[in-house]
């Protein structure tokens, strides 16, 4: 049986263009954390704990923690819903730091889904193959934003979850 603890810094978030994000998994506030981000799990037994310490992190920010103990199989996210503008363009990053993570890059991950107002897919705003289905329009996927190792040489060093992307206007 594996125990330790996991200890992150920001993670999650949902990219939705307009309106909130209706979730299936049961999704609770925690005390003190900042308003709209909520503490998500797929089932309660394998829920870890949830902490928001509001000068944890780097230089006294904002502190998301999801800290898990020895049960096996504990998953859970910090997660949000984010509007966006067609036209515009959206830069994702957050700091983590991680203690007894044996793969840090299958077990911290951000995810971010682009979806209506009604929870459902969007068309992507990239072109479809040519030559092949001509004239459809393609649905935007789930985005897992990349790993950048930590770049400082003195101090702590955490290591980053960043993305970037321009979210175009319907034609």
């Amino acid at each position: 049986m594996r125990t330790g603890s996991a200890f992150l810094l920001v993670l999650t978030g949902v990219l939705v263009s307009g309106g909130e994000l209706l979730s299936e998994e049961p999704s609770r506030s925690v005390p003190g954390a900042p308003s709209g981000w909520q503490a998500t799990a797929p089932r309660d037994e394998i829920r870890p704990e949830f902490i928001f310490e509001p000068k944890g992190g780097p230089n006294g920010a904002e502190c998301f923690v999801i800290k898990a103990d020895a049960r096996e199989g504990l998953d859970g996210a910090w997660v949000r819903t984010f509007p966006v503008t067609g036209g515009k363009s959206y830069r994702f990053s957050a700091l983590y730091k991680a203690a007894s993570v044996s793969l840090e890059r299958r077990s911290i991950v951000a995810k971010l889904d682009w979806e209506d107002a009604s929870g459902k897919s969007v068309p992507t705003d990239q072109p479809t193959v040519a030559n092949y289905l001509r004239g459809s329009i393609g649905m935007a996927e789930t985005e897992f934003p990349r790993l950048i190792p930590p770049q400082v040489t003195t101090g702590p060093k955490y290591p980053t979850l960043t993305g970037r992307r321009v979210v175009r206007q319907k034609r």
